[in-house]
């Protein structure tokens, strides 16, 4: 079983965790953590078609952020809480009937990590050209040397 680590502030909202199969949980190793530590209100949501045990653990801090292992029946949200510290880690139990997780989010502007765009960069231009420049210049060198 793999583990994924996912900061909050790369992701889009809602985000979508997929099922990952272990061996006590049908979910489980997907932590979500902050990049910038501060507390944020996540909306959970598990699409459930029956019985089924779900939690939400930090397993840095070693705390459940929602219940141990709550009975669901159906589709449900929860709205949570979350100081920012540690890790968010959904869990779904075996052999629940849960069909996906979503994750929506909103985080204020001045946490928004802005996207990087390609900025130019003459620099390999200025060197190339000093390369054909040099070689250009010895060439000539050269060639005047030989004619003599």
């Amino acid at each position: 079983m793999a583990e994924y680590r996912f900061p909050l502030e790369l992701q889009g909202s809602p985000f979508v965790i997929n099922m990952n199969y272990g061996p006590v949980y049908d979910h489980s190793a997907v932590y979500i953590y902050r990049i910038l530590p501060l507390p944020i209100t996540m909306k959970l949501s598990f699409i459930a078609t029956g019985l089924s045990y779900v939690e939400v653990f930090d397993a840095d801090g070693q705390r459940f952020l929602l219940g141990e292992k709550l009975e669901i029946n159906s589709s449900i949200e929860f709205s949570i809480d979350w100081d920012g510290v540690g890790v968010f880690e959904p869990r779904v139990w075996k052999d629940s009937q849960v069909t996906a997780i979503t994750l929506s989010f909103a985080l204020p502007g001045t946490e928004v990590i802005p996207d990087i765009k390609p900025k130019f960069n003459a620099a390999p231009y200025v060197l190339g050209g000093g390369a054909v420049f040099g070689v250009s210049m010895a060439a000539t060198r050269f060639l005047t040397r030989r004619g003599k």
